[in-house]
């Protein structure tokens, strides 16, 4: 996840997770770190991907804005995108990625309604 992500809302660490907040200033946020639970790095998201799939692990959620999405979608890093559509329509708005030349095609696998609000 992004470090904007993070500070909106700040993860414990998880025993059953491990977490990778991407920052410019890893340094910033050392007293929170709890090795391979919570962990603070400015890596490239190649580099991150490569690393968790030398620890064995096959699965991968990406999450945070859109610096985070770019950088992940750049690099053809994403296969399977999840989003959450909420009836709700608040701020001032936001794009899904920064001003980056993209092409990426998608595919719909499924749609579901999630609860009586209309998410």
């Amino acid at each position: 996840m992004g470090s904007a992500t993070y500070n909106a809302d700040p993860i414990k660490p998880s025993i059953n997770h491990h977490f990778i907040v991407m920052t410019a200033n890893p340094e910033k946020y050392k007293k929170y770190e709890v090795l391979e639970m919570l962990e603070f790095k400015n890596e490239s998201p190649a580099k991150l991907t490569s690393d968790f799939e030398k620890e064995g692990y096959e699965q991968m959620l990406v999450v945070g804005g859109p610096h985070i999405a770019t950088s992940f979608l750049k690099e053809c890093l994403i296969d399977e995108l999840w989003l959450t559509i909420e009836p709700n329509i608040f701020g001032i708005g936001g794009n899904f990625v920064i001003e980056e030349k993209l092409d990426v095609m998608l595919h719909l696998i499924s749609c579901e309604k999630v609860n009586d609000q209309g998410t």
